[in-house]
Order: C-alpha cells, then structure tokens, then sequence
C-alpha cells in the first residue's frame, strides 16, 4: 500500500470575513465542505479533513472512483502524506444497509453479524486484499477477512 495525500489548495484554506446584515462581520472557513460520491461510496470531505488534521489520506488499492473524484475535487490537491497518518475508511459513514448491499454485490458472506464499524473495517481490507490479488470469502463478526483456500 502507498498512500496518496490531499489537502485544501491554498486559496481554499484558513478563514474570510462575511459581512452580516446587521452591519457586523464574522470570520467564517474560506472551505465549509463538500460531499463526493465514488462508486457506492460518499466522502465527506470537510468530514475527513478535519479527522486528518487537514489531509485526506487514501491508500493506492482505494478504489480508483474515489482516486479519481479527490483528484479532480477543486478545492484539494495531492501532498505529501504525514508520518503515522491513517488512509481513510470511505465505508465508515455509509448506513449499515449500504455495507451488506456491498459484501453481497462483492460476493462476501457475512459471518455472524458485524456491526457497522467492524463490517466497514472488513469491507476496507477486502479491497486492500483484492487489490493483492488474495480471494476473500467473507467478513467475521470481529471484522476479519475469511479467505478462499489457495490451490498449490
């Protein structure tokens, strides 16, 4: 895995003053946000970057509608990536339902019932998995990935 970075171009970053209709002004985020959709997925970016502390960071498996959505996104532009900074997980705010319709569309089993953070985690290292070339079977309630048997 390689990470790949965003962050806000500079003319999108830090704050400009708005003047209200009472005659004063306040201080508001030059960038407040967007949403993009890449494939199943949404990205909120305002979400992300301030987890990130202002960086986005996808790994090279990420799916290549997203990489291509943050790539053309306006307002961000690739960076280096921090030390010890974590790719984002893009299933982390989808609605539990999203998820399973995902591991069925994938051909993933679900094992007992994994809860929203632990499907999306396994969702997250299926692609990464894929991406390696391994077959994965199917999600265990814990997250984990069960693998297809390998044939020697």
């Amino acid at each position: 895995m390689a990470p790949i970075s965003y962050a806000l171009r500079a003319e999108f970053d830090g704050t400009v003053t708005q003047e209200l209709d009472d005659g004063t002004s306040v201080e508001v985020p030059a960038f407040t946000g967007g949403l993009i959709t890449a494939g199943d997925r949404d990205v909120d970016i305002r979400v992300e970057l301030d987890a990130g502390d202002g960086t986005i960071v996808v790994d090279d498996t990420a799916d290549p509608a997203l990489i291509l959505a943050l790539d053309n996104y306006p307002a961000l532009k690739r960076t280096g990536t921090p030390e010890g900074s974590e790719p984002i997980n893009p299933y982390a705010n989808q609605p539990i339902a999203n998820l399973r319709e995902r591991a069925t569309a994938l051909g993933l089993e679900l094992y007992g019932s994994p809860k929203k953070a632990e499907l999306a985690a396994g969702l997250l290292a299926a692609d990464q998995a894929t991406a390696s070339g391994d077959q994965v079977a199917g999600i265990q309630a814990d997250g984990t990935l069960i693998f297809n048997p390998t044939e020697e």
